[in-house]
């Protein structure tokens, strides 16, 4: 864990079952769109909604295999504050939505 509290990173070795309940449990908060990820007493919550940006990077070396998924999304506030500076800027044009940067 970092020392920023607006962060979370767990790494540890484990089984592939221990590793599929640990994403289906992922899975279910994105489902829910309430995310809580503890490490210790330090605890992160999202609350991913709307479009999420999904990027999945995956390689192969010699001996070993790694698979790297990204999940990105605006927060509401962004979107709302987003939305209101747009409003006054579109002369009969249609909005459109932007795809959120990478996290």
């Amino acid at each position: 864990m970092s020392g920023d509290k607006n962060s979370f990173e767990h790494k540890s070795l484990q089984d592939a079952d221990s590793i599929v309940q640990y994403l289906n449990e992922i899975s279910e908060g994105i489902r829910n769109g309430h995310l809580a990820l503890a490490n210790g007493g330090d605890e992160v919550v999202l609350e991913p909604h709307g479009l999420i940006k999904l990027s999945i990077k995956a390689s192969r070396k010699k001996d070993r295999g790694k698979l790297t998924v990204k999940l990105a999304w605006k927060l509401p506030e962004t979107a709302a504050e987003e939305a209101d500076s747009d409003d006054s800027d579109v002369t009969g044009a249609a909005a459109t939505a932007e795809q959120p940067a990478d996290a």
